[in-house]
């Protein structure tokens, strides 16, 4: 659902929540969210009633791998939130510009994805889910390599069972991807322990299919704004991350999941048997919620707006597909359930 509110376009306006609960258009701001020239997403002057015609501002929202490659963005930018760790965020970002570690993943919860409660009060039927790409993107950025290592391990080794959603591209159901004869053998053996979910799913579906397994299990490692992972925990299941991965890293605590070392297996066999055999200590929802979610994003965003491009007078902002969502969220305000 995220998606489809703010579409895949390159750059996005913003709107804005008054203290006074209207939600307005904020003119002149733009987020980059993708490698784009910029030029063909400027408003036309000629169009704008003569108070806005101001000069535009830009910032950047690190939500692909090769956005370090933007020359617009780098060039035009008055900040840049970012998914990296402070060790290495210097490889990634441009020298001498306002960082702010923030991503696109942050503002998930349930206001913008369903949950049904019902569903994760089930038991669970999979020890695990995986979602990947049927192609070689999955390789570069949804971690399918280690996904089959860590197959030998979580299945063959363990006996745990997954659902494995390779969710792009759609109606192709059956891998597409080059795996060496060793990996396609490593699957064949463990089909008896995977269940396959081809193509694009319903936000229904996928919240059935997160609820009902003890952990998401997460190999990625090019993967900047993992909104699976906070879909994942927002319906309160743990998670199971690479240590390696680029953003998504933040997320991962005593209370939310556990991260395995692919070059060390025994790390992924104590992590994934603790997860399944100490539901009762994770907490992934309430401990997500307590930092992130819609609320707590978009009022941080706007603090770095406010203060570092102009003040809007807006108390919080995101992207302008997601207007709606900002009109709840004043009622919600209104009933006291952000004090």
């Amino acid at each position: 659902m995220s998606v489809s509110l703010q579409k895949s376009h390159p750059i996005q306006g913003l709107v804005g929540l008054k203290p006074n609960g209207q939600v307005v258009d904020i003119y002149n701001i733009y987020c980059i969210r993708k490698n784009a020239t910029g030029i063909r997403y400027q408003p036309n002057y000629n169009l704008l009633p003569r108070t806005r015609r101001q000069p535009i501002k830009y910032f950047t929202m690190y939500s692909t791998p090769k956005m370090y490659k933007c020359d617009f963005a780098k060039q035009n930018s008055d900040f840049w939130c970012h998914p990296f760790r402070s060790d290495v965020k210097s490889k990634y970002l441009p020298k001498k510009m306002r960082q702010f570690l923030m991503s696109e993943s942050d503002f998930i919860d349930e206001t913008i994805i369903p949950v049904n409660k019902r569903n994760i009060k089930r038991p669970k039927k999979y020890d695990f889910f995986y979602m990947t790409l049927n192609n070689k993107k999955g390789f570069t950025y949804k971690g399918l390599n280690e996904f089959v290592d860590a197959v030998k391990v979580l299945c063959l080794e363990q006996g745990l069972r997954g659902q494995v959603l390779p969710y792009f591209p759609n109606k192709i159901e059956h891998w597409q991807v080059d795996f060496t004869q060793e990996q396609r053998q490593i699957l064949k053996e463990a089909d008896p322990f995977l269940k396959y979910h081809w193509g694009w799913k319903t936000s229904a579906f996928l919240n059935r299919m997160m609820s009902g397994c003890h952990f998401g299990f997460f190999p990625n490692v090019m993967d900047c704004s993992p909104r699976i992972i906070t879909e994942c925990l927002s319906r309160d299941v743990p998670i199971l991350v690479n240590k390696n991965i680029w953003g998504g890293w933040k997320y991962v605590e005593e209370t939310t999941g556990r991260e395995f070392d692919p070059q060390d297996p025994q790390t992924l066999r104590e992590a994934s048997d603790f997860i399944v055999n100490n539901q009762q200590t994770f907490s992934p929802k309430a401990t997500y919620m307590s930092r992130y979610g819609f609320e707590k994003s978009s009022r941080r965003l706007a603090k770095y707006i406010n203060r570092d491009i102009k003040n809007t007078g807006c108390t919080h902002i995101y992207f302008s597909g997601y207007r709606v969502i900002l009109e709840r969220l004043h009622q919600s305000i209104l009933r006291g359930e952000h004090l």
